[in-house]
């Protein structure tokens, strides 16, 4: 009789102390906050997003005095997408104001210069998007990354007619760009100034 008993008590030895456990902590879970423990988790909450909204606002700042400061982004458009246009890497010079943003390249083919939108994420990481339109009817959407002197980002290209044409940009200089030759009035100049030079010595041994 007593080998009956034994293996329910032993049983009821190990389950009750896991039985109150778990039920003190069901009533734990199930209790309700108080109105003062809510107000101050709020409160915390309210606290540390104006803390980060303040990071983020003194990163955006440093991002924008790095825009400005180096006064010509040079970038490297490459089509993508897929149906990329025929066309080889192209360089491009990006420059920034406080409020705008204007293409070399872009500027050439009939696009002004647009407003941008800056944001910076908890890391410090630069995002920046514009829009540009020209007289007829294209669209661009530009969306960037930059940090320090790094960037990189993508163009959507959307003629008035036709397909969406698509580019990244980088001001890493890529494997397969080629530097174009010089112009004919860039070779025109240059010697024009290399005439003039040697013109000035001839003068200057001959006065002396």
């Amino acid at each position: 009789m007593k080998r009956k008993t034994l293996l329910p008590t032993t049983l009821s030895a190990f389950l009750l102390p896991s039985l109150i456990v778990f039920s003190l902590g069901y009533a734990q879970g199930d209790k309700p906050k108080s109105a003062k423990q809510i107000r101050i988790e709020e409160q915390k909450r309210a606290r540390e997003e104006a803390e980060r909204a303040a990071k983020r606002a003194e990163m955006e700042k440093k991002i924008k005095q790095d825009l400005l400061q180096l006064k010509e982004w040079v970038v490297y458009l490459i089509p993508t997408g897929s149906n990329p246009p025929k066309m080889a890497i192209k360089k491009d010079i990006l420059t920034f104001t406080d409020i705008s943003i204007s293409s070399e390249y872009f500027t050439e083919k009939g696009f002004g210069n647009s407003n941008y939108a800056l944001s910076a994420s908890d890391s410090g990481l630069g995002t920046w998007e514009t829009m540009q339109r020209n007289d007829k009817g294209d669209i661009a959407f530009w969306r960037g990354e930059v940090r320090d002197t790094w960037m990189r980002g993508t163009i959507g290209l959307q003629p008035k007619k036709g397909r969406i044409q698509e580019f990244t940009f980088t001001t890493e200089k890529p494997a397969g760009y080629i530097e174009p030759a010089p112009k004919k009035e860039d070779l025109t100049e240059k010697k024009g100034q290399t005439t003039s030079r040697d013109r000035g010595a001839v003068e200057s041994r001959t006065q002396n």
